[in-house]
């Protein structure tokens, strides 16, 4: 399951005891058009149509959150991965570095312990070195990206050669979207 915000949660419950307060109206027309009949009918319908709705709004509200975690997987400049072991289990952290400054981190679970364990949490991305605009120095054909003051991605322009490094250990590089990273440095204002 995708991680969410307890405020996502809050939302749902809101959502629900609002269509459950608006149901009311159903009872209410029936007996409006057929008296006691109607309202019979009504209160026999109400919970059905309230269900039915509360379902779609769930549904729909878990698919836009899945579609915002796919949509900040494919924006990514850089993917890179790395694995920490607590108490015998494996955690799998992967680091999507988005052009926005913004970075989305996965952890799940590796081991057959804790194998369904999945979450998300957002991060600032830091350019350190962008040449030009914000009065960085250094070379203007490298670019340099920082999450949490110890995921580092060095990107070599010129070469399209990168490397990461987690606290000065160096990590695997899942993809890198050149082309992203070309626009940002354009707009970075690097020469």
């Amino acid at each position: 399951m995708i991680y969410q915000d307890p405020e996502f949660y809050i939302n749902l419950v809101l959502m629900a005891l609002a269509i459950l307060v608006a149901s009311i109206i159903i009872p209410c027309y029936g007996y409006l058009r057929k008296g006691l009949k109607g309202a019979g009918l009504g209160c026999l319908i109400q919970p059905i149509i309230a269900g039915i709705l509360i379902i779609a709004v769930a549904v729909g509200g878990y698919n836009i959150e899945r579609r915002k975690v796919f949509k900040n997987r494919d924006a990514a400049l850089a993917v890179v991965r790395t694995d920490s072991v607590i108490a015998d289990d494996t955690l799998s952290y992967t680091w999507y570095l988005k052009p926005d400054g913004e970075c989305m981190c996965e952890i799940r679970g590796v081991d057959e312990v804790i194998s369904d364990y999945h979450e998300i949490q957002l991060y600032d991305v830091v350019t350190l070195n962008p040449t030009g605009k914000r009065g960085g120095s250094g070379d203007s054909d490298t670019l340099s990206l920082c999450v949490e003051d110890h995921i580092v991605v060095n990107l070599d322009l010129k070469s399209h050669t990168a490397t990461a490094t987690d606290f000065g250990k160096p990590i695997d590089i899942e993809s890198i979207n050149w082309q992203n990273i070309e626009r940002l440095k354009n707009e970075e204002g690097c020469d």
